[in-house]
């Protein structure tokens, strides 16, 4: 299962309800950040990815942290569905 979600604070609940319906599955959290995707030094996936991780580690589910930026959501959905193996 696949969920994106844009803020964790307010999804917690829905993080936790698709964690109880995957009953064993692979659990993927998926997030886009939109913006411009320059190859700058700076990127901003692997600055939050940490935290993204550590929430995890709180709520104490297994689950995949998987994110990517793009230009637009729509990119940025597409781009998760393939990282994660899901495919189109």
């Amino acid at each position: 299962m696949l969920l994106l979600v844009s803020n964790p604070r307010s999804s917690i609940n829905l993080i936790d309800f698709v964690n109880d319906m995957k009953k064993g599955g692979l659990f993927i959290l998926g997030h886009v950040k939109t913006g411009p995707t320059d190859n700058g030094s700076n990127d901003i996936c692997s600055q939050e990815y940490p935290y993204w991780v550590s929430l995890i580690d709180n709520m104490k589910i297994k689950a995949f942290v998987d994110m990517t930026s793009a230009p637009t959501i729509r990119d940025g959905v597409l781009q998760l569905i393939r990282l994660s193996g899901l495919g189109i």
